[in-house]
């Protein structure tokens, strides 16, 4: 039997953002899930349309935030965040800017949850985890 993780954190409420929200609640894999983005309203949204879409979800709770304390405690944050490829440009033209982002990003973590696992889909995935 597997047991349910009790909170878990998602940084970046984009198209991969929420849609990892919604695969745990979907799923029922815990009890918490906290959806940051540094743009409150589009993570306000994004849960209002899972919570709207699942009409079932009263065993668990979805917690929109632009606020890095509310992370604290997650036993797991999935970092989403980072800027899209512009037309031609590939995965590795975003290296300098996404760099940036896991570089704040990760030292936020470091204050408020550093005990927590850390997981990154942001692309180029293997140089982000690299630098994180």
């Amino acid at each position: 039997m597997i047991s349910k993780t009790s909170k878990v954190g998602i940084i970046g409420a984009g198209n991969v953002g929420a849609d990892v929200a919604n695969a745990l609640v979907l799923l029922g894999r815990c009890v918490r899930v906290v959806l940051f983005d540094r743009t409150l309203s589009k993570a306000e949204g994004q849960v209002w349309d899972i919570e709207d879409s699942i009409p079932l979800v009263k065993e668990m709770e979805i917690i929109p935030s632009n606020q890095y304390e509310d992370l604290a405690d997650s036993d797991i944050i999935i970092v989403t965040a980072g800027v899209q490829p512009k037309l031609g440009q590939t995965r590795l033209d975003t290296l300098s800017d996404n760099a940036e982002i896991i570089r704040s990003t990760i030292k936020e973590l470091d204050r408020v949850a550093p005990n927590s696992i850390v997981l990154i889909i942001s692309n180029p995935v293997d140089v982000l985890t690299r630098i994180a």
